[in-house]
Order: structure tokens, then C-alpha cells, then sequence
């Protein structure tokens, strides 16, 4: 996805604004799919295939199987990246939205109904108003507001200071955050849903802002902070719910950047990828019912909800286009 071939554009900086790419991950959307020849080329299939492998492991951590912590590295990786690609270009925040908050609402909406069906409340409150909606109706909604007022305030941010001075925080931010988890990863456990998930994914938010501005920093500097980012990373498995997420999903994204895989055009895995966001709100629904089927939590019932819920959305997208093109 991150289109870095030297044959058209710089290897650090993502160049699809006049290329029109439609890429679709938690979160992230630009409008028209690949138009024409040259813009097929710039898809990075490498990261497509990661970006699905990153899909994956969102579901196998949610389906409660051994190893969850591995699983929930695709999330980071997808924090990471949706940071990643924020446009230099203005968006507007109806657009940003209509892409993420309408599907929330739509979402909310559908667990809600399901969560009254199963006499339970239609959101839950216990933490309050603001945090039981922040969370949804089912708490894996939480990430589409978190990821709307992350990009939004980029949007922001980046009008006032450099990529280079972004990137710079970023890091520095991203590793005092790091190697003192121990410090605020309980205090923001106890504070409940939706907050523990924002602490969690915050340092992913500044890793993302180092990567964008990658191109704008020295060579010797960018090398040194992503090494120490990856230091701290490691360091932090002191909370494994840390540690093993951000080691393996800045591992991946850094080597992923650096070390572009060529895979074949003619493997092209764009219309599998662009279901990730639907693969993401509807398998807790897939999920639900392998639960009342009592089927045994697993990696091999993580593959098959994965599998199943990429067949579902994409049997939506065909049959209800006008419809599925707001929900996700």
C-alpha cells in the first residue's frame, strides 16, 4: 500500500494524490481505485499482504485463542499506518466522517440491537455516558472514534509545525512512553473502556507521526530513534500487553518500509485487502455465533471467522452496494 518504488515516486513518501487510490484499512480511506496503469504499479502489494495478515490477527485476538497479544500487533501496525498515510492535501471533517464515523454509528447501531435481543443493555454505561459511547454497543467499536479525532487533530497540527519537528515528537514521545509503560499501563486499565484502549494505541499514534515525517529527518538521526524505538518496544514486554504488540507491529511496519517486498502485479490481492474494515466490524458478529455454537476458540477458528467474514462483506459490497459503501 505504501507505493514506495523508486521507479515512480521517492522510497519514503507516499505519493498517491494524483494517482486517486481508493486503499481502505481501519480507518483510512482515498477516493477512486486505482485509476489507471501506472497507479496499479505504485500499490505496494507487500503491504497488502500485511495489512490482511494485520486483519487476521485482530480477529485471532479477539476470538480469546492462545497467543492474543501476537494478534493485537495487526492493530498497531493498522494505528500505525493510518498515521502514516494522512494526507499533506486538506480534508475535510465531513469527509473524514462520512468515512469512519458513519460506519461507527451504523455499527453501533447493528450490535445494539444485538446486544437488546440478548437482554443486555444496548450500550453500557457503567463508566459513564461519554466512555460507554466512545466504546459502542460492542467495545471493538471503539477504535473509529479514536482513529476519527487522532486524524482530525493531525489535520490540524500538521498546518502548524514541520513534518520533520512531527516526526521528532513523534519518536521522542512514542520512546518515554515505551519504557515507562509500567508507570501507566495499569492506572489506565483501571480507568475502563475506552481509555485503556486510547492509552494502548497512543504510542502507536507517535510512532505513526515518526514514519510520516522519516524522509525529513537525517539519515544517522531517523536510524538511531527507530532503533530506539525498537528498544523500547522490547523493553516494555513487561507488560506483554505492550511489548509484544509494538514489537512485532513497529518490526513489521519499519521493515516493511525499508525493505519493500516485490510481489508480482499480477498477484493482485487489492480486492481481498480493501474488505479489512468490514473484516473488522462484522467478525465479532461471526465470532458471536461460533460462541453459541460452543466451537473451541483456536487459531484455526480465528482463520475460518477471518475467512467467512471476508466472504460476508464482500458478498454485501456486490449485492447491496448503495448500503455497504456507508457501512463500511
Amino acid at each position: 500500500m505504501l507505493a514506495l518504488q523508486s521507479k515512480f515516486i521517492p522510497k519514503f513518501k507516499p505519493s498517491w494524490d494524483n494517482c486517486g487510490i481508493n486503499w481502505v484499512l481501519v480507518g483510512v480511506k482515498v477516493n477512486q481505485f486505482h485509476q489507471h496503469r501506472q497507479c496499479r504499479e505504485k500499490i505496494r502489494q507487500d503491504i497488502e499482504v500485511l495489512r490482511l495478515i494485520s486483519a487476521l490477527g485482530i480477529v485471532w485476538y479477539h476470538s480469546g485463542a492462545r497467543g492474543a497479544n501476537i494478534g493485537y500487533s495487526g492493530l498497531i501496525f493498522f494505528v500505525i499506518l493510518s498515521v502514516f498515510l494522512v494526507s499533506h492535501k486538506k480534508i475535510s471533517i465531513q469527509k473524514r466522517a462520512r468515512r469512519l464515523l458513519l460506519p461507527w454509528l451504523i455499527w453501533f447501531v447493528f450490535y445494539g440491537v444485538l446486544n437488546k435481543i440478548t437482554d443486555e443493555p444496548f450500550v453500557n454505561l457503567k463508566n459513564g455516558f461519554l466512555p460507554g459511547i466512545l466504546a459502542g454497543s460492542l467495545i471493538h467499536l471503539w477504535y473509529l472514534p479514536f482513529i476519527f479525532i487522532v486524524l482530525v487533530t493531525i489535520d490540524v497540527i500538521k498546518n502548524i509545525f514541520s513534518s520533520s519537528t512531527l516526526a521528532h515528537t513523534g519518536a521522542i514521545l512514542a520512546i518515554i512512553l515505551l519504557i515507562f509503560s509500567d508507570q501507566w499501563r495499569e492506572p489506565t486499565i483501571a480507568l475502563g473502556y475506552p481509555w485503556e484502549q486510547y492509552a494502548h494505541a497512543t504510542p502507536a499514534v507517535l510512532i505513526g507521526l515518526f514514519f510520516r515525517g522519516f524522509d525529513q529527518i537525517g539519515t544517522k538521526l531517523r536510524t538511531f530513534l527507530l532503533l530506539l524505538i525498537l528498544f523500547a518496544s522490547i523493553h516494555s514486554t513487561v507488560f506483554s500487553s505492550v511489548g509484544i504488540p509494538y514489537t512485532i507491529g513497529a518490526i513489521a511496519f519499519s521493515s516493511i518500509l525499508l525493505y519493500p517486498l516485490p510481489i508480482p502485479e499480477r498477484f493482485n490481492i487489492i480486492n481481498m485487502s480493501k474488505l479489512s474494515l468490514g473484516i473488522y466490524l462484522i467478525h465479532p458478529f461471526l465470532l458471536m455465533v461460533a460462541h453459541k455454537l460452543s466451537l473451541h476458540p483456536g487459531i484455526l477458528l480465528s482463520i475460518i471467522i477471518f475467512l467467512a467474514s471476508s466472504l460476508l462483506i464482500w458478498i454485501l459490497t456486490k449485492s447491496l452496494p448503495n448500503i455497504s459503501k456507508y457501512a463500511f
